[in-house]
């Protein structure tokens, strides 16, 4: 709720420490599609990788009391972390004399870019359906919004006591909630093709 209230709110700076703390998977679809859409700008602290991969364009780095910014995503910022250690551990010139712990250094850079290449496989396997679950979503928010319209109205009297408001009203009713139940199951099966997808890259 707290969070829904902030985007509603006209600010132009949202700063937010660990967002996707205690929320399911649909809930932290529907903040990363409204943080996408937002027109400020976004401090987020997170370790969430997958949440913030869509969102983010500049890395701020905060380690032993310095401060650096990366332009670019996170595959960008985890590339050049892992290109400065590796250039730190076997600086130039020095080639010739690499000892064998240094391997551990080339095993830790090729990781991170193996494990930065399953992330964009990861995010491109699914991009679509994630849009496609958003999407449907959001229909459903609007569907369970117009049926509670339509069962509160159906309950006045003066829509009761009318033969003919009645008959329009049960048909509206009706017609949403069949659609509400076939979105819902359309949902249900999307979800049910992510999961799948996800286990891939488990």
């Amino acid at each position: 709720m707290a969070l829904a209230l902030l985007l509603l709110k006209k600010a132009n700076l949202l700063i937010m420490d660990e967002p996707t703390n205690h929320l399911d998977y649909a809930s932290k679809q529907i903040l990363q599609q409204a943080l996408i859409k937002f027109k400020g700008s976004l401090v987020i602290v997170s370790h969430d990788v997958d949440f913030l991969h869509p969102i983010v364009n500049k890395i701020a780095e905060i380690r032993r009391g310095s401060f650096r910014l990366f332009p670019g995503t996170i595959d960008y910022y985890l590339l050049k972390r892992g290109e400065e250690m590796m250039e730190r551990d076997n600086p130039a010139g020095t080639a010739a004399t690499v000892k064998s712990e240094d391997s551990s250094n080339i095993n830790r850079k090729d990781q991170k870019r193996a494990e930065a290449e399953l992330r964009n496989q990861k995010y491109a396997a699914t991009k679509q359906i994630n849009a496609e679950i958003a999407k449907l979503e959001k229909r459903i928010e609007s569907l369970e919004e117009k049926v509670a319209t339509l069962e509160s109205e159906l309950a006045l009297e003066e829509v009761y006591k009318d033969v003919q408001l009645t008959k329009k009203k049960t048909a509206e009713y009706n017609s949403a909630k069949s659609e509400l139940d076939s979105v819902l199951s359309k949902w249900e099966k999307l979800a049910e093709k992510l999961e799948n997808i996800l286990k891939q890259f488990e």
